[in-house]
């Protein structure tokens, strides 16, 4: 059963690709290093870090944490408890700005939920979450009748940003390094008088 020109040419361009894949392994690796370290750089210079702090507050009341996870939102970032945590804190953000900074989130069919707050300065975002974990519970004892939360344990400033994630971006830089000259590779191996 003889080959039709069309599969030998196919077979012999993917023998030609290994080889010239072989042949340009070092160019792939210092490709994918230029890449990587490029990615970290370029993160370094142009993203802020953003560290985060979270406060940990029980809920005592007959609905669990989790269905009240969304009202405690409201409240948390209503104007009148932001300008309550603005004026505890000193901070020289309006509540729009303050409010961008703060996400809550139930803790897995448990009686907490979890403020976090997040921002360019690692203590700042403490002071902050510590404000709001002191500062809740008369605000929700005023808003939501017969519901009691209160701050378990401080919040801390944290150590490592959040954000930027340096291993992630390099290994996506590195990736795009070594995919550029596989490119340029399987280019040049098929259209070689290009």
């Amino acid at each position: 059963n003889p080959m039709n020109p069309k599969e030998t040419l196919q077979e012999i361009n993917l023998w030609l690709l290994l080889g010239q894949v072989r042949k340009k392994l070092w160019a792939i690796l210092a490709a994918g290093i230029a890449g990587a370290l490029a990615a970290v750089l370029l993160t370094w210079l142009v993203v802020t870090p953003q560290y985060e702090s979270q406060v940990l507050m029980y809920v005592q009341q007959t609905q669990s944490a989790k269905d009240l996870a969304d009202s405690f939102e409201v409240v948390v970032k209503m104007r009148e408890s932001l300008m309550e945590v603005i004026s505890y804190t000193g901070v020289h953000y309006n509540h729009t700005q303050l409010q961008q900074r703060i996400t809550v989130s139930s803790v897995k069919e448990t009686d907490f939920f979890e403020i976090t707050v997040s921002g360019a300065d690692a203590k700042e975002t403490a002071m902050l979450a510590n404000a709001i974990g002191e500062l809740l519970p008369d605000q929700v004892a005023r808003i939501m009748e017969g519901t009691t939360v209160k701050a378990v344990g401080e919040a801390i400033p944290a150590l490592t940003p959040s954000v930027p994630n340096y291993p992630s971006s390099g290994l996506l830089g590195g990736a795009l390094g070594i995919l550029a000259v596989l490119g340029w590779i399987l280019f040049r191996v098929f259209f070689p008088k290009q």
